[in-house]
């Protein structure tokens, strides 16, 4: 699982499904002894962060290529896309901060009765 955060392609979608899937295992709404998390709705404060933090790598790349040439103009646009990628830099940290707070707070409120305890169709309280 760790090499999704540095393979080339996958790194693209395996941490945002790794970050909504224990959103969604961790969330008390959803189903107890659900087979597949693809069915679940997808969080959209996770998937804010994730656009937030691929956003703002792809600004951050572009504010360095461009001219050849060091000009006033360069250095202008470059500034303007280094601060357009710190923005969304700072919002993706914040949305993840929340994510991160949400999950603790589901967790640690959860029943600490374990799934492989109960009968299937059982629902354990809350």
């Amino acid at each position: 699982m760790i090499g999704g955060w540095f393979c080339p392609v996958v790194g693209f979608w395996f941490p945002y499904q790794i970050v909504a899937d224990v959103w969604r295992a961790s969330d008390p709404g959803t189903p107890r002894r659900v087979e597949d998390l693809r069915y679940v709705p997808s969080p959209r404060l996770v998937l804010a962060w994730w656009v937030g933090f691929l956003l703002s790598g792809v600004i951050a790349m572009r504010a360095v290529l461009g001219d050849d040439e060091v000009t006033v103009d360069f250095l202008r646009r470059a500034a303007w896309f280094e601060t357009a990628s710190a923005t969304l830099s700072v919002a993706a940290a914040f949305a993840v901060g929340r994510i991160i707070a949400q999950i603790g707070r589901w967790q640690s409120d959860r029943s600490r009765t374990g799934w492989w305890e109960s009968p299937p169709g059982e629902v354990q309280p809350e």
